[in-house]
């Protein structure tokens, strides 16, 4: 085959790549841009940090250093949840299905939304979708 008709040829099946194929490229720099250690300040005040994992189903580790997740009235303690990561268009949903707080063991499953914002390179957490979150930023060092 000569060189002009392998580049016409290219050319002409360039625009036959399949939707799902260019989605594919196109989401694996987002799924990427999710990857990594994280810090935030909770609303209540308190210090957290996330680890997502690679991988189009990351595995994830949140903490929070200040929770009252056993009741009401006991002293807070530090909320530790682990679980997976499903991507959805611009978003990562992840399902915490094993928690704790403090000494009281197993907690209730979990599920928290995240949007990387690719130009300040933050996420974005609205636990209830009222418009009021948390603002997570990409962690110096994993040393968490």
């Amino acid at each position: 085959m000569n060189a002009k008709l392998m580049i016409v040829s290219m050319i002409v099946a360039i625009p036959f790549i399949s939707p799902q194929a260019r989605a594919d490229q196109n989401d694996s720099h987002s799924v990427s841009g999710f990857t990594g250690f994280w810090t935030a300040t909770d609303l209540d005040g308190s210090s957290m940090t996330m680890h997502i994992g690679p991988g189009v189903t990351p595995r994830v580790k949140l903490r929070d250093s200040y929770s009252n997740c056993a009741s009401a009235d006991s002293p807070a303690a530090p909320w530790v949840g682990f679980g997976t990561g499903e991507y959805f268009e611009i978003w990562l949903f992840v399902n915490f299905e094993k928690t704790r707080c403090g000494a009281c063991g197993n907690g209730d499953p979990v599920t928290l939304q995240f949007y990387w914002d690719a130009g300040s390179d933050t996420l974005w957490e609205d636990e209830d979708g009222d418009g009021v979150g948390v603002t997570w930023y990409r962690a110096i060092s994993a040393a968490h």
